[in-house]
């Protein structure tokens, strides 16, 4: 598993390498905004978290060397404090818990998109994250526990160009049961 991570790395760096030697440049920045759902083991609580509809952020920056083709660095960032989710166990019914959640991601993507304004496009490529889980105040305890995972990311979506502005709506799935909708805006120098 480590040398496709490895090998992967090492695929996205080359590309970006040969981006910075290129005289045509198609460099693009944008943000985005987030929703995310997923499930989280928690092991302090033995049991686990349904987390869904959090909020959050990202930045992209990419360079597109090919009318169809283009590499990009990814960042999200969600932030929920006091959000109510549900806790369950050995499959017992689920009890609603309220805490903090932080997620950090960064990530390289492939990305293909069909040519014109209007485009589908899909995208994969690796992510590493930094989930942190803080209990608020419930039931007199408390509850912190953080992990870091790295893993796959596959996302489906489209967009239209306008100018130099493109505007995004992507599905993506992540290899770490995360599923995260976004919807945002880049612009190409």
């Amino acid at each position: 598993m480590k040398m496709k991570g490895i090998t992967i790395c090492a695929l996205a760096c080359a590309l970006f390498n040969q981006a910075a030697l290129a005289d045509d440049t198609n460099y693009y920045i944008g943000i985005k905004a987030l929703d995310v759902k997923f499930t989280e083991n928690a092991e302090l609580l033995d049991g686990s978290l349904e987390i869904e509809d959090d909020n959050g952020v990202g930045i992209i920056f990419g360079y597109q060397f090919h009318e169809n083709w283009a590499i990009e660095l990814d960042y999200q960032n969600v932030d929920a404090q006091s959000t109510t989710y549900h806790y369950s166990r050995d499959g017992a019914e689920s009890v609603p818990f309220s805490f903090d959640v932080k997620l950090n991601s960064f990530g390289g993507n492939v990305v293909y998109k069909t040519s014109g304004e209007l485009f589908f496009k899909a995208k994969a490529g690796i992510i590493y994250e930094d989930l942190e889980m803080n209990e608020s105040v419930s039931r007199g305890n408390y509850f912190s526990e953080s992990h870091n995972n790295t893993g796959f990311i596959v996302a489906i979506g489209g967009g239209y160009i306008f100018n130099h502005f493109t505007f995004n709506i992507d599905y993506s799935k992540l290899s770490t049961d995360k599923d995260i909708i976004s919807a945002g805006i880049s612009y190409s120098f």
